[in-house]
């Protein structure tokens, strides 16, 4: 019999190894690619944000929109503004740090601590007097424990604690309310306070104040114990509440015997040092620091401030943003540039087919007609005047004809001939998807007029229109002397009959065929603009590629997906 090797076979190791190699493979290597994915749209959004901004930042100083990224760049470098915010933010983290340097101390910590447990002891005791009446007893400790408390704020027995503390707490609500307060302000009264506790610190009672706590303390804790054994702790947790803020005491108390007390008070003059030299600065500096702190700039003024060309380039495809002004310079659109020359290459065929349709001139030309004779029909009433039949017949053709523009087959005309211009014209990837989805739509209609051979609306609207003119030719008839230069609308009639007729008649020359196979192109457009298109990675991997979307008129086109 053969022997089995205990080795086993090294092809089987092999394997073995492959396979884990493999399996490593499959479960970083897409999640790599998911959150390089993820990364270059966050960024990419930051990015149309930053130009956005940095646009309308350039327009509130130019009162216009520029494409040129270097004067763009270069304008918001020499902005004072930017730079003034910036500095505030930079002097507001500065005297933020010196509050908190300060009142970190442990000897002022403690203190602190201390003041604050003492009057929240007596707040308590205070606001749950209603509550207590319930046990006469415990009433009458109440109220004498509160009474004993306010030793702790009397400056005749402990004046240097009272004062110190007392400043400390009002560079504590200082250091709170600071957006409040101008930082030239704030720095002046930070330096005033801590010039006071600094003064009295060194002469704090602290041995006095222990003397005193010492027997209250400890009724202070009785009294919690009898609370919380009678009925009133079934209505409020205040014997708990004061419980823990007689232990937070204590414990200050201890770390302050622990403390080398000179240390921390030498401690506290070097910080009152720095607060009076950036108070110095502050003043220096005042025009900047006149102004209210400011803890971080805006997240517009940021991202103005930071922009560089970098942020210009798309982390996707490494093109440029598209920055599109208004004829009118009222607004302007950033866009991402992603799948935009594969947009334009799957479009301008579609196009350029169909505007080479022959039955879309007529539709057009019948509304320009109407506009012509709506014209004349205007001349003829100033010409004409005081003739109420003329007046009434005015308004008539006036909604006779509004009824053609506001036609579907009108509608389809101007949103296939919008489709034809913005295909062959716009660099905007989101105007190319909205109008191929109109230009879709359009060509459906057509499809159904020119398959089915409907034209009952067209005949309707005509005939009333047609009806109209007559009547009005018929007003016209009575008129004695006609001004010279009125004419009456027989011509015009002949003219709106040929454009039916065309209509009609493009019929034989339309290909119902080819309009099905352009709606059809048009419908894969508009999917590949929604999913974009995946590249290999790693060879037996996929990365996913999509056009992120616009800004434009203060709106996010991918805040709305999400709403949506």
């Amino acid at each position: 019999m053969a022997k089995v090797s205990d080795k086993g076979s090294p092809l089987f190791v092999l394997l073995i190894i492959l396979f884990s190699i493999a399996l490593v493979i499959v479960i970083t290597v897409p999640q790599k690619i998911w959150d390089t994915e993820k990364l270059e749209k966050t960024q990419a959004e930051y990015n149309m944000n930053s130009i956005y901004e940095a646009e309308k930042f350039y327009h509130r100083l130019t009162k216009k929109y520029t494409t040129n990224t270097d004067t763009l760049l270069n304008t918001l470098a020499q902005d004072s503004t930017l730079k003034m915010a910036e500095k505030l933010v930079e002097y507001t983290s500065q005297l933020r740090k010196l509050f908190v340097e300060y009142l970190d101390l442990p000897y002022v910590d403690a203190l602190l601590t201390i003041s604050k447990n003492i009057n929240s002891i007596s707040d308590d005791l205070t606001s749950n007097k209603r509550y207590f009446k319930m046990v006469e007893e415990i009433l009458n400790e109440s109220e004498q424990l509160n009474l004993n408390l306010q030793v702790f704020h009397n400056d005749v027995k402990l004046p240097n604690y009272v004062a110190a503390v007392s400043a400390l707490d009002s560079i504590y609500q200082l250091q709170r309310d600071l957006s409040d307060y101008n930082l030239q302000t704030a720095a002046m009264r930070l330096s005033q306070l801590t010039a006071n506790v600094n003064g009295h610190l060194p002469d704090v009672e602290i041995n006095d104040f222990e003397e005193q706590w010492k027997d209250l303390t400890t009724r202070i804790s009785a009294f919690v114990r009898k609370v919380n054994s009678s009925k009133v702790a079934k209505f409020t947790s205040t014997a708990d509440r004061i419980k823990d803020f007689n232990a937070a005491v204590n414990t200050s108390l201890q770390r302050i015997a622990q403390l080398n007390k000179e240390d921390n008070i030498n401690k506290a003059r070097e910080i009152q040092a720095k607060i009076d030299a950036a108070y110095q600065t502050f003043l220096k500096d005042f025009i900047v620091t006149n102004r209210t702190a400011q803890y971080r700039l805006a997240e517009q003024d940021s991202q103005v401030l930071y922009i560089s060309k970098d942020n210009f380039i798309s982390p996707i495809n490494g093109e440029p943003y598209l920055i599109l002004i208004d004829q009118d310079s009222a607004d302007v659109k950033v866009e991402s540039p992603v799948l935009l020359k594969e947009l334009k290459e799957k479009v301008e065929p579609v196009a350029r087919e169909a505007a080479a349709f022959t039955f879309l001139p007529p539709f057009g030309a019948y509304a320009d007609t109407l506009a012509v004779i709506h014209k004349k029909a205007l001349d003829i009433k100033k010409k004409i005047r005081r003739n109420i039949e003329i007046t009434i017949k005015n308004k008539e053709i006036d909604e006779s004809f509004g009824k053609y523009r506001e036609s579907t087959e009108y509608a389809a005309y101007k949103d296939l001939k919008d489709f034809i211009d913005v295909a062959q014209n716009s660099l905007s990837f989101s105007d190319i998807v909205e109008a191929s989805e109109k230009g879709r739509n359009a060509i459906s209609i057509f499809k159904q007029i020119y398959g089915e051979n409907l034209f009952n609306n067209i005949d309707s609207i005509h005939a009333k229109i047609k009806a109209d003119l007559e009547e009005y030719n018929s007003i016209l008839a009575k008129v004695r002397r006609l001004p010279r230069g009125v004419e009456n609308f027989e011509k015009d009639i002949a003219v709106l009959d040929a454009l039916v007729a065309r209509m009609k008649e493009a019929k034989s020359t339309t290909d119902v065929a080819k309009l099905s196979d352009l709606q059809k192109q048009l419908e894969e457009l508009i999917l590949f603009a929604a999913d974009g298109i995946t590249i290999p990675q790693y060879y037996i991997f996929k990365k996913s590629i999509k056009n992120v979307g616009y800004i434009y008129k203060n709106t996010r086109s991918w805040e709305e997906k999400k709403e949506k």
